[in-house]
C-alpha cells in the first residue's frame, strides 16, 4: 500500500509555487470586489431614496410602521400613524426608513400637468 502511494506521489507533476499565490491573490481580489460593489450600489439606492423624503409622502420603516411625514430636519423626521380620531406621531431618525411612497393622487396631478406643459410646447 505504501508502495503504490509513493508511486503516485513521485508521477504527480510538480507545479511553481509562485503560480499557487498568484491564482489564490485573484480569488482574494475576486471576492473581495463581489462584495464592495453591491454595498456601494445598495448605498447610493438608499441615498437616493432619503433624498426623496419629502413632508406628505408616505414612509415605512425598517419596523414596518407606515405614516405620513409631517415634519423634517437635519437628522429626524416625524410621521403621523394611526386613524384620524387617534393619530400618533413619531420621531424617527432619517436611516430608519425604508421606503419612500408618494401618494397616488399627488403624482396623478403632477403627471397632468406634465402634459399640458408638453402640449403647450408643441
Amino acid at each position: 500500500m505504501l508502495n503504490l502511494l509513493n508511486f503516485f506521489e513521485d508521477t504527480a507533476p510538480t507545479t511553481n509555487p509562485w503560480t499557487t499565490w498568484v491564482i489564490l491573490g485573484v480569488l482574494l481580489v475576486a471576492v473581495v470586489l463581489m462584495m464592495v460593489i453591491p454595498g456601494r450600489k445598495q448605498k447610493k439606492q438608499a441615498e437616493e431614496m432619503r433624498a426623496r423624503l419629502k413632508v406628505g409622502a408616505t414612509v415605512t420603516t425598517i419596523g414596518g410602521i407606515v405614516g405620513e411625514i409631517i415634519q423634517m430636519d437635519d437628522k429626524h423626521i416625524y410621521i403621523v400613524t394611526g386613524t384620524e380620531e387617534n393619530p400618533h406621531t413619531m420621531k424617527l431618525v432619517r436611516q430608519a426608513i425604508h421606503s419612500v411612497n408618494v401618494d397616488a393622487e399627488k403624482t396623478d396631478s403632477a403627471e397632468g400637468s406634465e402634459e399640458e406643459v408638453v402640449d403647450e410646447i408643441k
